[in-house]
């Protein structure tokens, strides 16, 4: 799918479909209404001769479809702010709520609401829905427009010029609170003007904008109480296609979105937040890469195995040279029970090797809970055990070594220990699961055991017992 998106502008004379493509923005079809002429089957063809492929589309309605009144919010609850809202514009309508698709926009303690019929254009929206068109935005062009254009925050009011079309809008808080669609009569331009009026004794800031409004500014300076500001010289429809594109592409939110209840979009996702649609994203890159690395890790262990079943098959050729590999963990195990003295009718497994943690757990728990001591190096295997740690003399280190002598399955050989300048003793303790071999030992020193002051290996300080 593309990034481009596309909008369908209503008219009173003709319905434009317009094509967004990043900065590439045309109006590609111009569809005259005519009698007897769908206009919804019009649009369809064409934009399927444009080859539209699922792209999202917003629909920009003229003003005159739409209906809108002010409201006060001040004293609406917090929870259902919304459909309160509805009730108190629909006394403003000559239509039951039911009838209507409506939407607000809200500025402290006012807002606009903003409604189309919603059985005028259903048949539109459900027409492009079979077409598989998927509308995700409808609004109305001119507060599209609107939006796109700079508002200052100095502006009491905006009238929007395209051809015959006028729109003015009251502007509080840089948004839209008032709207009124107008023709070219003059009269009826300087009674609007004039109930909009600006703050008591100043003069109505009012910003011209669109691409033609020099004969619209001749009309407005003869209106009294009025001071004309610059405005935005956009093209209101391309405004409003710009707006648009935005919106579509989660850039940014419409103020109004009448894409809702009987007019709802034909793909819900395209009516979540980008926000949402981003954690959606994030979620399936997630999903990817832990199925990549899964799957890498799978590949790893059956590198593993291949290696594993290779070493075998060298081991086999290396006892039997010219014998064909066959069942080569059988044989191979035949051959460890020969070499281990085991009977032909004897258990016929391989050694299991013990894990460490019970053996740690064995050790520590056999530490003396009534001694002071610091281990800072513990290295343990199978066959093997090495503490390094201090002492606060050498009978401490004695004493330790005693403790996880006994009940633990380890011999301790006697510690090897060195007295620091700070008053501690260094001791370093070794022992086997296996009996100790003993030394000759020398006259001095039977059985092989460290004598007192005798140096230790690989260090040039001397080893002692006793009290330091």
């Amino acid at each position: 799918m593309s990034n481009r998106q596309w909008v369908i502008m209503t008219g009173a004379e003709a319905w434009t479909v317009w094509s967004v493509n990043g900065a590439d923005l045309q109006a590609v079809d111009r569809i005259e209404l005519r009698e007897g002429v769908d206009q919804t089957a019009a649009i369809i063809e064409a934009l399927q001769q444009r080859d539209y492929n699922g792209e999202p589309v917003a629909l920009a309605l003229e003003s005159a479809a739409c209906v809108c009144a002010g409201i006060d919010t001040t004293d609406l609850p917090r929870r259902g702010a919304k459909q309160a809202m509805t009730y108190r514009f629909e006394e403003k309508l000559p239509l039951a709520a039911e009838q209507v698709v409506a939407d607000f926009v809200v500025a402290e303690d006012r807002a606009m609401g903003v409604c189309v019929v919603s059985e005028k254009w259903q048949g539109v929206i459900e027409a492009l829905k079979a077409a598989d068109i998927a509308v995700e935005l409808i609004a109305p062009a001119a507060m599209l427009a609107l939006q796109e254009m700079s508002i200052e925050a100095e502006h009491d009011a905006v009238l929007l010029a395209e051809g015959r079309r006028i729109d003015l809008f009251v502007i509080e808080g840089g948004r839209p609170l008032r709207w009124h669609a107008l023709g070219t009569d003059d009269d009826e331009l300087a009674a609007h003007l004039n109930m909009c009026g600006g703050a008591e004794g100043t003069k109505l800031r009012l910003a011209l904008c669109g691409a033609d409004t020099m004969e619209l500014a001749r009309r407005v300076q003869a209106i009294e109480g009025v001071e004309l500001v610059e405005g935005d010289h956009t093209p209101v429809d391309e405004a409003a296609a710009r707006m648009a594109d935005r919106a579509l592409m989660g850039k940014d939110s419409a103020w109004v979105n009448l894409c809702r209840e009987q007019l709802a979009a034909a793909n819900p996702i395209g009516q979540l937040d980008a926000a949402v649609k981003m954690a959606i994203a994030a979620v399936l890159v997630l999903w990817v890469c832990t199925m990549g690395a899964m799957a890498w890790r799978s590949h790893q262990y059956q590198q593993m195995i291949t290696q594993s079943e290779s070493q075998q098959a060298e081991i086999y050729r290396g006892l039997y040279d010219k014998t064909p590999p066959l069942n080569v963990k059988s044989r191979l195990l035949s051959e460890h029970r020969s070499l281990a003295g085991v009977r032909q009718g004897g258990e016929s497994t391989l050694p299991v090797t013990e894990s460490v943690l019970p053996l740690l757990h064995r050790t520590l728990k056999a530490l003396p809970p009534d001694q002071r001591f610091a281990i800072t190096q513990l290295t343990l295997d199978d066959d093997e055990i090495t503490l390094v740690g201090l002492a606060p003399s050498h009978t401490g280190a004695e004493a330790l070594a005693t403790a996880i002598g006994r009940g633990t399955g380890w011999r301790i050989e006697p510690p090897r220990t060195q007295r620091l300048t700070t008053g501690e003793i260094n001791f370093t303790l070794r022992g086997s699961r296996s009996p100790v071999p003993r030394n000759p030992g020398t006259p001095g020193n039977p059985g092989g055991s460290i004598a007192p002051g005798s140096p230790i290996p690989g260090s040039e300080a001397q080893a002692s017992r006793g009290n330091p």
